[in-house]
């Protein structure tokens, strides 16, 4: 990752806590700064991906998306049928 991606990334983590902390309701054993933290896992990829790929992103598109990704279920480290919080 680079520098610049760097400071997107540290530009979109406030996004995410705060959307987190009002929209998603922790399941089971979870809290919010799991999910954060996962979100935030998700958004470094996003960034990584397209940078690789060589398109510009919008930081609060970023974190859009990464929230979304984790209100629907999803973790950055499985999204299968055996994880238990999947959304499979």
């Amino acid at each position: 990752m680079s520098p610049y991606a760097g400071t997107l990334l540290l530009q979109i983590m406030p996004l995410i806590k705060a959307t987190v902390l009002r929209t998603i309701k922790p399941v089971g054993c979870e809290d919010h700064q799991e999910i954060v933290q996962d979100a935030t896992a998700m958004a470094a990829d996003m960034l990584d991906s397209s940078e690789r790929n060589g398109k510009a992103l919008i930081p609060k598109s970023v974190a859009f998306y990464a929230v979304q990704a984790a209100k629907s279920g999803r973790r950055s480290t499985y999204a299968g049928r055996s994880d238990a919080f999947s959304s499979a």
